[in-house]
């Protein structure tokens, strides 16, 4: 298993999280909340890391909670050190979207981009399997989305520079980054891995295919 860095969790947070604060100053009882949130099934496991990295990395005890009708996982808390670390890091507060990049610490190093490229994958990135020309799921493709123009750019650039064929192109109001076929997964698994255990399944899977 590969991760515990502070990249790895940026990379989680522009997947599946966000920053948001209540509260208008001192005495009011402001709250400096960070927010992640998954499929309950699906993410079970890879939540239980995500509480260990955040102690890791901040010394910081999270609970992980459940919205049973929306089939939904999380870990919400409030800390202002926490979240205010994430805001000089880059991080947006509020609505993400349109202001979602890779910041220059993570796009200007080559250990700190492989360590952002797996969090990002892990939350907001599937691995498919498709027929292609056959009667058969059997091609794989990486697959991560996002309503940033910027940011698609940036996890381009980055995966492109390790060596990886990766394509974008838009659906709808989305940007689709698209990494096919046996080789080109078979690299991002190498270089980058994952740390969600129904990615790396369903990588296994494919290669017995």
């Amino acid at each position: 298993m590969r991760g515990f860095n502070l990249a790895e969790f940026f990379g989680v947070m522009v997947g599946d999280g966000c920053l948001s604060n209540t509260g208008k100053g001192p005495g009011s009882g402001k709250k400096y909340w960070i927010y992640i949130c998954g499929h309950k099934l699906d993410d079970r496991i890879h939540y239980n890391y995500l509480k260990k990295l955040i102690k890791i990395l901040f010394n910081k005890e999270v609970k992980i909670q459940e919205r049973n009708k929306q089939e939904a996982i999380f870990i919400r808390f409030s800390d202002k050190n926490i979240f205010n670390t994430l805001v000089n890091l880059g991080f947006p507060v509020g609505k993400k979207y349109s202001l979602l990049k890779v910041p220059f610490w993570i796009l200007n190093d080559g250990y700190n981009s492989i360590e952002f490229l797996r969090g990002l994958f892990d939350t907001d990135g599937s691995f498919i399997l498709s027929k292609q020309h056959k009667k058969f799921y059997y091609y794989p493709r990486i697959e991560i989305t996002t309503k940033s123009y910027i940011l698609a750019k940036q996890i381009k650039h980055l995966v492109n520079n390790l060596g990886i064929n990766c394509s974008l192109n838009k659906k709808r109001e989305y940007f689709r980054l698209e990494i096919a076929g046996n080789k080109n997964c078979a690299s991002w698994m190498e270089i980058i891995g994952t740390n969600n255990e129904k990615h790396f399944i369903k990588y296994i899977y494919s290669l017995k295919l």
